[in-house]
């Protein structure tokens, strides 16, 4: 027996389309979140330098640490922190 997602409803279960219910403006509010995404994309995929230059500038700081432990480690000497 072959089951999946797009198999029949079970008797008695009527098929509603609630996206055909709504209005026009709730239609077009519930589209904001994909076209958003969809233009970051574009953004992104077009102008990529930036975004790499970021990516690269983080990865260098993740890998080359020396710089990072000595500006937290700055105010302590032998265990006691001083000011």
């Amino acid at each position: 027996m072959e089951r999946s997602f797009w198999k029949d409803l079970p008797e008695g279960v009527e098929d509603i389309d609630k996206f055909d219910t709504f209005s026009t403006s709730k239609k077009r509010y519930l589209f904001i979140p994909a076209i958003t995404l969809a233009v970051c994309t574009l953004i992104i995929g077009f102008f990529t330098a930036p975004f790499f230059d970021a990516a690269a500038s983080s990865a260098s700081e993740l890998v080359n640490n020396v710089d990072y432990i000595k500006s937290v480690l700055e105010g302590v000497n032998n265990g006691e922190i001083y000011s």
